[in-house]
């Protein structure tokens, strides 16, 4: 079972720091990250992949980005 990790959230939050200087969507790289994570564990059956893709959710959460607008994504790695 998955658990939250504040330090990892926190890190993937610090990692887009910024980011949106850059010309890039914090919140799109968010969902791109959740769903490279994903196929990632599909590949592999790594569930490490799906451990990250979770804080990558919190962190987006954490972010103020709506949880309805990546729910679909979202589900999947949770049913996982």
């Amino acid at each position: 079972m998955t658990r939250y990790n504040s330090m990892e959230v926190e890190v993937i939050k610090l990692g887009l720091y910024n980011i949106e200087a850059l010309g890039l969507s914090s919140k799109e790289v968010l969902e791109q990250s959740v769903v490279w994570l994903r196929e990632k564990y599909e590949t592999t059956g790594d569930a490490r992949y799906l451990d990250k893709a979770v804080w990558h959710i919190y962190a987006y959460l954490e972010m103020g980005y709506p949880y309805e607008n990546g729910r679909a994504e979202f589900q999947v790695i949770l049913d996982a």
